[in-house]
């Protein structure tokens, strides 16, 4: 178990000796708070966040969707509120946000929250038609991969 006790009082030893924490320190309390299924505490480092003048990007969000989920029991009407916000500052949800909500409230709300546009595109019904049963539960399939190819070199038989 992590001590998110003594991270935050490092934090604030940190301030008081006249150093501003930056974007990672944030990230890295509400990923540890995310982990512990502590989502008042990840969304409260994440307000002081954009306080402190740092834009939450998607990997925050997935956090805070993470800690819906890790809670006992997990906090299905917050993972909704959350993607909201997500969507509301702008930011598009990517595939892994869109799982992450879609294990925490489950395919039928998910499908749902897709009727009711909440999801928005295209990306949200493919989410849904990927996924298989097995043993009446439903999983994950995001297709295949393509790998990328590596850059070419200048001079090598590529670029000829």
């Amino acid at each position: 178990r992590r001590d998110m006790a003594g991270a935050e009082d490092l934090v604030h030893d940190m301030q008081r000796a006249g150093l501003r924490p930056d974007a990672r320190v944030f990230s890295s309390l509400i990923r540890g708070h995310a982990e512990d299924g502590n989502l008042e505490a990840a969304e409260r480092h994440m307000e002081e966040m954009s306080r402190h003048g740092f834009q939450p990007t998607k990997y925050e969000y997935t956090l805070l969707l993470k800690a819906c989920s890790n809670a006992r029991p997990p906090k299905t009407e917050s993972a909704e509120r959350v993607f909201r916000q997500m969507r509301a500052s702008g930011l598009q949800p990517s595939r892994e946000v869109r799982r992450q909500l879609w294990t925490i409230v489950g395919q039928e709300r998910y499908e749902e929250l897709q009727d009711g546009d909440l999801l928005g595109d295209a990306q949200a019904t493919e989410l849904v038609q990927s996924g298989s049963s097995r043993n009446g539960t439903w999983g994950w399939n995001p297709g295949r991969v393509q790998p990328k190819r590596p850059p070419s070199r200048p001079g090598s038989v590529a670029n000829r």
